[in-house]
């Protein structure tokens, strides 16, 4: 005898959403520490961590460089494709552990369509790093 499905409570449905949520602050919670974690400590008068400045073309980029092999990727307009090193990764907001070589910095590209695309390299550093990007209308 074949059991008859049953539709979930609104209780029931009403947990695994609050369950979700809770793992997804959870989930922030312990990013943010390992950032903060990771940061430089700023020194005089610099702003914390360093900022490159990006040309003409990627103005709007700001890189922010930790400690270790542990990249985010963030776009205003969001959703834009992550392609790391030439190989498509996913969209933002982005992040993920990757490979580098001290001596080969990598190549990463944000791309979404109608808006010019940002291309720049990464210098292999310990820790996390923080990549945003304000994309430009084409």
């Amino acid at each position: 005898m074949k059991p008859t499905p049953r539709k979930a409570r609104p209780s029931e449905v009403a947990a695994a959403a609050a369950f979700f949520l809770a793992m997804l602050v959870l989930a922030v919670t312990l990013v943010q520490l390992r950032l903060a974690q990771g940061a430089p400590k700023p020194t005089g008068d610099s702003p914390r961590g360093t900022m490159y400045a990006p040309s003409v073309e990627q103005e709007g980029v700001v890189v922010t460089p930790g400690r270790g092999r542990l990249l985010f990727v963030d776009s205003t307009p969001g959703n834009a494709e992550v392609v790391l090193d030439g190989a498509p990764r996913g969209e933002t907001p982005f992040s993920s552990d990757f490979a580098c070589d001290e001596e080969t910095p990598s190549v990463l590209e944000v791309n979404k369509a109608g808006y010019r695309r940002a291309r720049f390299e990464l210098k292999c550093l310990p820790g996390s790093t923080r990549v945003t990007v304000t994309l430009k209308k084409r």
